[in-house]
Parts: structure tokens; C-alpha cells; sequence
């Protein structure tokens, strides 16, 4: 078996990544583009089992003679890998047949043939369901009828509709797959491409299948020449769901040899192989690496999220152990934040701002109290929260406010209170005041007085 390199990436521990985000690592995958008729699907559903299930294929592709698998970084032996159908699996597929026009006879008999060939050849683990469709879809016979339903079912399809409403039925036909508990499912429609839908169109019908994990195959029968551009619109069903589309001759109507075999064929490669994952969680990349027949390569790329089943006190041993060096710096820095923290408080409490006061204002009744100004905004009132409070009810709550400039320009405004201020016995809303001016506000004198006046009281 070849094996690859892979870079391996460890998961920082999950406890300090909360701590300091400059150590945290967040991976987001998604799965790798495929193309069509290849896929890759892995679970974790092993049954408890430290194991992944992952089923893939290869639609169409010559067979597979080697094959290595990567799991997070390491190549794993490959003696587990199952070749589909394993047991267990099966496919199901739903023949659907358009019988919109009476004039399509013929082509409606060819369809009839080639579903009397699949039944022929198909094998134990294909389950077969046939259905047919004009405006509506009537299901002839589900996927576990016997070969005598399916043989009256087959030579009851008559054409007989005239509307064509072919995506409408479609995305019905791939709801009844949807609903098949199959491991594969694929969707057969023979019809003239003729979509007469208004309600529903084409890329309904391709997320619908991607949805359900259903492949489309088609086969075009045209009546004219004329008539084969139609055809197109089951190329593309064929094509941008992974299937594949045949065109009957216009003459005969016999599709080209190796039709069925090709239909029965195609989702038959691939497997299913058991990957055991350990002790691994998280994001884990999974590829599987193929080598075929005619010695191509393909890889298959996909990504699976594990859970952590380990125990809280394993899980921080082997964070511990996995990222030493990780968690002494993470220490480290937090006992140096720590110690910053405590000489920044401490030097702090250590300096004391000096408060500078830019003037006075001396009560010239009651007590003959000073009231320092230390703010270029002081705010004057009888409420508790202001800068100057004056206990006294002829002060209105917010009376007045001194704004002290920085160019030393002081000036008093009114803050709209009831008995107004008044700068030397005149009422004022603004005005600009001197050292020595006096205010009253209410019945309070007030005088306004440097800040290093010796003559204030204190």
C-alpha cells in the first residue's frame, strides 16, 4: 500500500485557551470538492467503538487495486477495507418512465425494454422500483415487490399523458428514494426532455438529490432531430448529480449497448473501510488514497469531528503533558501580569494627586464657611451631588454654575432656578466675575476670593 506525509497538528489545551487567546487555535474544515459520482462519508457510529465507518465510491471508475488511508497525519493499515456491497448494503433504484404523449409509443416500448433488461441483470442486493409519469407520478411497483409485480408493472407502462411535468416528478420520485433506508440510490429516467414545469426547475431537482444522496441517470429518446436539444435537459440532471445520461438512436429508439450494464454498474465501486481513531478528538482529517486499474490515482479527502470521551482528569494530564512547554509560558505570563498588577496598585496608593483649587467662595452669612473650587466647573445648589451645596430652601436644587476658563476668565451662569442669582445686587443669567464679586444665591451672599487669600476663613 503508498502512504503519505501529513503535518501533524496538536489541539492546545483546552482550560488555558480561555485565558489567553494569543495561544488558542480555532480549525474549521470542510469536506474537498468532488467530482461528480465520487463521494466519501464517514461516521462515527461504531457502537461506542474508538472507530470511524467510512463508505466512498467511485462512480464508474475502473476497479481499485491499492489503496492507503491517512488519519490525522499517520497511514493506517487497510486490512479492514470491505468492497461494496458489504453486508448489510444495498442499492436501491427507481426507474421512472414519461408517458406524456401518445405519439411517443415507441419510445415509451423502448423504456419498457430496457427496465425488462435491468430486471434481468440486476443483482441480488439491487432493489428496483418503477414508476411512470405525465402531470403526475404513479408508482407502479415499490422497491421490495416480486419479479411477477414488476414483470405486470413493466408491461402496464403505456403512453398516454399530454403535460410533462418532468422536475416536479423528479424531486417526487427522489422524495420516495429519500425515504429508502439504502445504502446507494439512484433515479432512472427515460423521457424526451421535454420539461413543462413552471413551478419547479432544474436546480429543484439537483439539490433535491444532493439532499437525499441520490444519482440521476437518464436516457434521452427523441422523436426528430429537431427535437434532440430537449435532450439536454436530462444531460444535465445526468451530469450535476453525479449519474449519467444515454441517447437512444431516433430511428429505432434502441440506447447504446452497455447501457444497462453501465446503470447496474456505477455505484458499484467503492466500499467501506473501519478506521481506528484511539484516543484522537476534535477536527481529524481523513484521506483515503486509491490507485485504479488502468493506473490512475484518486483521492478522497473529508474531515470528521470526534468527541472527547475522555475523563476531565486524563484530559488535563494529557493537555499538560502534550503542551508543556505551552502551559509554563501561559504560567509564566500570568505570574508576571500578577506581579504587575500588584506593584502598579500598590505604587497607586503610593502617590497621592496633588488637588489644585482655583478659588473660593466665602459665605458672608450664617458661619462665614469657604467652599473651594476645584473644578473649572462647579456646580451650585442644594442638592447633595453638586460641587457647592448650600443647605438652604431658597436655593434651588441646580441654582448656578462657575466655570473657571483656562485663559483665567471666571464666569457664573444661572441654571434657570426659581429666585435667580444676582452679581452685585443685579440679576444675571451669564456673567463674567472678578475676584472679590459678590454672588447670592437665594438668600446665601456669597464672595469670590483667590485661593491663597489669607483673609478667607478656613
Amino acid at each position: 500500500m503508498k502512504s503519505s506525509a501529513m503535518t501533524r497538528f496538536t489541539n492546545l489545551p483546552n482550560y488555558l485557551a480561555a485565558l489567553c487567546l494569543l495561544f488558542s487555535v480555532v480549525a474549521a474544515a470542510a469536506d474537498a470538492p468532488k467530482k461528480n459520482g465520487e463521494f466519501i462519508d464517514c461516521k462515527n457510529d461504531a457502537g461506542g467503538k474508538p472507530e470511524v465507518a467510512c463508505r466512498f465510491m467511485l462512480a464508474g471508475s475502473p476497479s481499485i487495486i491499492e489503496l492507503s488511508v491517512d488519519f490525522a497525519g499517520k497511514t493506517l493499515a487497510t486490512s479492514n477495507f470491505a468492497e461494496y456491497p458489504a453486508q448489510g448494503e444495498t442499492t436501491a433504484l427507481l426507474m421512472l418512465v414519461d408517458v406524456s404523449d401518445p405519439k411517443r409509443a415507441k419510445a415509451v416500448a423502448a423504456a419498457a425494454d430496457l427496465i425488462r433488461q435491468v430486471m434481468a441483470k440486476k443483482q441480488p442486493h439491487q432493489d428496483i422500483a418503477i414508476a411512470q409519469f405525465d402531470g403526475a407520478m404513479q408508482l407502479l411497483v415499490d422497491f421490495h415487490a416480486d419479479d411477477k409485480a414488476r414483470t405486470a408493472a413493466i408491461n402496464s407502462i403505456t403512453s398516454k399523458g399530454y403535460a410533462t411535468e418532468l422536475y416536479k416528478n423528479a424531486i417526487d420520485a427522489i422524495g420516495l428514494l429519500k425515504k429508502n433506508s439504502a445504502t446507494r440510490k439512484g433515479l432512472i429516467i427515460f423521457s424526451d426532455g421535454k420539461a413543462e414545469d413552471r413551478g419547479y426547475k432544474h436546480e429543484d431537482v439537483i439539490n433535491e438529490a444532493a439532499n437525499a444522496g441520490v444519482m440521476i441517470f437518464t436516457v434521452g429518446y427523441a422523436e426528430s432531430a429537431s427535437d434532440t436539444p430537449y435532450l439536454q435537459t436530462l444531460e444535465r440532471l445526468a451530469k450535476e448529480s453525479g449519474g449519467l445520461y444515454a441517447q437512444s438512436s431516433i430511428a429505432d429508439k434502441a440506447a447504446p449497448v452497455g447501457t444497462v450494464e453501465r446503470m447496474l454498474s456505477y455505484t458499484e465501486n467503492g466500499g467501506r473501510i473501519m478506521i481506528p481513531v484511539g484516543e484522537k478528538f476534535g477536527t481529524q482529517e481523513i484521506k483515503i488514497a486509491m490507485k485504479l486499474e488502468d493506473n490512475s490515482t484518486v483521492d478522497l479527502v473529508t474531515t470528521i469531528d470526534l468527541p472527547d470521551q475522555r475523563a476531565a482528569s486524563k484530559k488535563f494530564a494529557d493537555d499538560v503533558r502534550n503542551n508543556k512547554f505551552t502551559v509554563a509560558g501561559i504560567v509564566l505570563l500570568i505570574i508576571v501580569l500578577i506581579a504587575a498588577a500588584i506593584w502598579y496598585r500598590m505604587r497607586k496608593k503610593s502617590q497621592v494627586e496633588p488637588v489644585t483649587t482655583f478659588a473660593l467662595l466665602e459665605e458672608l452669612s450664617g458661619q462665614g464657611a469657604a467652599f473651594p473650587l476645584q473644578k473649572r466647573a462647579n456646580r451650585i445648589g442644594r442638592a447633595a451631588d453638586n460641587d457647592v451645596c448650600l443647605a438652604n430652601s431658597t436655593v434651588s436644587s441646580y441654582h448656578a454654575e462657575i466655570h473657571i476658563r483656562r485663559d483665567g476668565e471666571i464666569v457664573i451662569s444661572d441654571l434657570g432656578s426659581s429666585n435667580g442669582t444676582y452679581v452685585n445686587d443685579k440679576k444675571i443669567n451669564q456673567q463674567a466675575i472678578e475676584f472679590g464679586t459678590v454672588i447670592e444665591i437665594g438668600e446665601v451672599r456669597l464672595r469670590l476670593r483667590r485661593a491663597d487669600d489669607a483673609s478667607a476663613p478656613r
